[in-house]
């Protein structure tokens, strides 16, 4: 067994083990290339589902103004609506790319798509440099 151990982005030393050396050798090489690239996602958060994300996201936006928060709400609504029970880490581009095809298709205004597309992006980043 062999036992590869490496620090997230947040500081935070994370391990998993492998019986093949050289499975662990391929999952530090690419552990080390996502944070070079800043594209890392820590698995144990990436469990939690779309919509606890977006609570806890939402509890530290209410410090923008009403109107701004208002409209957040709506976004999150459409996009829990579609992505909410799923865990962040299964949430695929693919999945994005069909969902805002979807809307298009059921005639919601462009501006809209693109305001909830941006939203999604806006927290998805959020959560992936937030650990």
């Amino acid at each position: 067994m062999t036992r590869v151990v490496w620090a997230a982005p947040d500081g935070q030393e994370a391990t998993r083990a492998f019986e093949k050396k050289s499975d662990a050798d391929l999952h530090s090489a690419a552990r080390e290339t996502d944070a070079a690239r800043g594209t890392y996602i820590d698995p144990k958060p990436a469990r939690i589902t779309v919509e606890q994300w977006y609570e806890t996201w939402l509890a530290g936006y209410e410090t923008r103004r009403p109107s701004t928060v208002r409209r957040a709400r709506v976004h999150v609504k459409q996009i829990t609506a579609e992505f909410g029970p799923l865990p962040l880490g299964v949430v695929r581009p693919s999945n994005v790319k069909a969902w805002t095809s979807r809307l298009r298709g059921e005639d919601a205004a462009v501006s809209y798509v693109y305001a909830l597309h941006g939203r999604l992006a806006q927290i998805m980043v959020m959560r992936c440099t937030t650990g």
